[in-house]
C-alpha cells in the first residue's frame, strides 16, 4: 500500500497509516520521534461517537441509539482485535506497527510521548528534548501554533447532549471494560 508520506516511489503504509516503511536509514538516524496519547476511557467515547457518526462502526446506528450494550460489543471487537476503526484500536499497537529501522524490521524507539490532557506542558517539554537534542532550532517550535479547531464530524452532538450521552453510555461496568481492553495503554502511558 501507498501512502502520502512524501516519499516518492518508496511510500507505504500499514493498515491505511503512515509507517518509517518509506524512510531512509540517514531518516531514521535524525528525525525526532515522538507521539501523543489520550486517556483510553475519553478516547474510546469520543472514538464510538465519531465512528458511528462517519459509519465506521455498525453502520446501522446513529449517536441516539448508543446505549452501554453498544459499548460493550465495541468493546469485544476491541478485545478480540477484529475492530477496523483506527480510533478505536490500542495506542500502543498503533505505535508498534511494523516498521523498518536501520535496514531491519522492528520498531523505532520513539524519543517522547506525551498527553493530550497536558497538552501546553508537554509540547514544551518536546521543545525543550528538540533544542538539548540539536534536532531543532528553538525558533522553529516557540513559533508553532494551533489553528481554532475545525467544525469536524465528531461534532454532531451539541457540548450538553455529548455529555449526557456520555453519561449514559459510559456506565461504571462499561468504564471497567474499557480499563480491561485498554490494559497496555493504562500501563504503558500511565493512566
Amino acid at each position: 500500500r501507498s501512502c502520502k508520506c512524501g516519499a516518492g516511489k518508496n511510500r507505504k503504509s500499514f493498515l491505511k497509516r503512515c509507517t518509517t516503511l518509506c524512510l531512509t536509514d540517514a531518516q531514521l538516524d535524525t528525525y525526532l520521534f515522538f507521539s501523543f496519547v489520550s486517556n483510553p476511557v475519553t478516547r474510546f467515547f469520543k472514538s464510538v461517537v465519531q465512528s458511528v457518526s462517519v459509519g465506521c462502526v455498525h453502520h446501522n446506528k446513529s449517536a441516539a441509539q448508543l446505549t452501554p450494550a453498544y459499548a460493550a460489543a465495541i468493546l469485544d471487537d476491541v478485545q478480540l482485535g477484529i475492530i477496523s476503526e483506527h480510533h478505536l484500536q490500542t495506542q500502543t499497537g498503533s505505535l508498534s506497527s511494523p516498521v523498518r529501522f536501520r535496514g531491519q524490521h522492528g520498531q523505532v524507539p520513539l524519543h517522547f510521548i506525551g498527553r493530550t490532557e497536558r497538552m501546553a506542558e508537554d509540547l514544551e517539554a518536546l521543545r525543550r528534548l528538540a533544542s538539548n537534542a540539536g534536532e531543532a532550532p528553538e525558533a522553529n517550535f516557540s513559533e508553532v501554533t494551533f489553528p481554532a479547531a475545525p467544525k469536524r464530524h465528531n461534532n454532531v452532538l451539541k457540548a450538553g447532549a455529548k455529555k449526557q450521552l456520555e453519561a449514559t453510555i459510559m456506565t461504571p461496568e462499561v468504564r471497567q471494560r474499557v480499563h480491561l481492553a485498554y490494559a497496555q495503554d493504562i500501563v504503558c502511558f500511565g493512566y
